[in-house]
């Protein structure tokens, strides 16, 4: 998140992780996912 204030305990950072992971083979979509409600 550009704006610190408006993300919530670090969802969009825990997101860009996973997402990053998953450009070097990592498989994060079929797995359970972290709870972000």
């Amino acid at each position: 998140e550009l704006n610190p204030f408006l993300d919530e305990r670090g969802r969009t950072a825990a997101l860009i992780c996973d997402l990053t992971a998953s450009l070097f083979g990592r498989r994060v979509l079929d797995r359970q996912t972290r709870s972000f409600a």
